[in-house]
């Protein structure tokens, strides 16, 4: 779950990375913006699958538990 924080992170430090290039930081920081704003998207995109699917499987389970008479 902690993989993403850390791709995000790495992003950003290609900012700092690259940012003493004169003629090369803009670009590698709207690139950089755009590919951690995806990889937020795609953060968030799991994390509604993983609520739906935990919560999904917990219905199904108190289900399976209730008693018939």
């Amino acid at each position: 779950m902690t993989a993403g924080h850390f791709v995000v992170l790495s992003l950003f430090g290609l900012i700092f990375l690259f940012g003493k290039l004169a003629w090369f930081n803009w670009p590698i920081g709207i690139v950089t913006a755009v590919l951690v704003m995806g990889i937020m998207v795609l953060e968030l995109i799991v994390a509604f699958l993983q609520a739906y699917v935990f919560a999904l499987l917990t219905s199904v389970f108190i289900g399976l538990m209730q008693h018939e008479h």
